[in-house]
């Protein structure tokens, strides 16, 4: 009776540990989304921000076109739904890091994609492009 009750214990705190760490992660997540949305649309609104989406936004849709198409076909959960994402890049024209919202399967998988793509005249390391995707419906809420 008493090893059950030790076993009890250990499988209780174990869970409590996992919630816990479930929910640190979550409240990081939430943090780095807010993060990258304040990033993006400060450096949208700079000089070196404004200038890059003059010269470059021709060149976004055509250059995800593809991976819209890919995700439309291999991940549709969530097509219907408009999201947010918010591409951290290097002065190469990498992407560093990414957030997006809301979740679904097509707009991970639109992210993975677009992460692929070398971006052109980057203004500087870590900046930040916030890519709004209208797929149906009215244009997402601004934060």
């Amino acid at each position: 009776m008493g090893k059950d009750r030790v076993l009890a214990g250990v499988r209780l705190a174990l869970v409590l540990q996992l919630l816990t760490a479930t929910m640190l992660a979550h409240d990081e997540s939430a943090r780095s989304l807010k993060e990258a949305r304040k990033a993006a649309r400060r450096d949208a609104r700079s000089r070196a921000g404004r200038e890059w989406e003059l010269k470059n936004n021709s060149w976004l849709g055509p250059a995800l076109t593809p991976t819209l198409i890919r995700c439309r076909r291999e991940a549709p959960d969530g097509e219907d739904k408009d999201f947010v994402m918010y591409l951290q890049l290097s002065a190469s024209g990498g992407v560093v890091q990414s957030a997006f919202e809301p979740g679904t399967p097509f707009s991970s998988c639109f992210r993975d994609g677009a992460s692929q793509l070398t971006y052109p005249n980057v203004p500087r390391e870590g900046f930040w492009l916030e890519v709004k995707m209208h797929t149906h419906g009215k244009p997402p809420d601004r934060h």
